[in-house]
């Protein structure tokens, strides 16, 4: 009410992840449930949500993939107001002062000497962190398959609205 009578559209959720397993490795300290809910009660507030994730952390799998595409899924077909399209998925980025990037560093991903480390922090600057081509690959499968999860995500959540709501919608 209040915040939709103010002028209020949309909300953007940083969910990151719909597997309870990656938001445990990000140190979230929220559950799945609460992220339901919030998508749930905005949406019935009459506004628009918007889910954002992270793929590609440390012990993402394609499991973990799945579990994310279905939960999504049922956040974006709570209503036909939503807008499938509108899911910003982006990979995870090793940025200074977080954990990620003392694990990178650890791991020898970001470089093993300052000049590397800096060519790292200069090849990332002003860079989307949806853009593949910076990205390190936290994970334990190839690039490819790394990049191709964004797609996967998308095509449950397409199918997922087109299912419920029809293909005209």
């Amino acid at each position: 009410g209040l915040m939709k009578d103010a002028g209020c559209r949309t909300i953007i959720y940083g969910m990151e992840s719909g597997s309870e397993c990656i938001l445990n490795i990000m140190e979230k300290r929220v559950t799945l449930l609460e992220n339901y809910n919030a998508a749930k009660w905005t949406i019935a507030a009459g506004l628009h949500t918007i889910v954002q994730l992270v793929v590609g952390m440390p012990g993402e799998t394609t499991q973990t993939i799945k579990e994310t595409a279905q939960y999504v899924s049922d956040v974006m077909t709570l209503s036909d107001i939503q807008n499938p399209s509108l899911v910003s998925i982006n990979f995870a980025q090793a940025l200074p002062g977080t954990p990620l990037y003392e694990y990178a560093r650890s791991m020898g991903k970001v470089g093993t000497t300052l000049e590397d480390e800096e060519m790292y922090l200069l090849a990332i600057s002003n860079r989307n962190a949806s853009d593949w081509e910076t990205t390190i690959n936290f994970t334990e499968y190839p690039r490819l398959v790394l990049m191709s999860w964004p797609w996967v995500i998308r095509s449950y959540i397409n199918y997922a609205y087109v299912n419920k709501f029809g293909i005209s919608h």
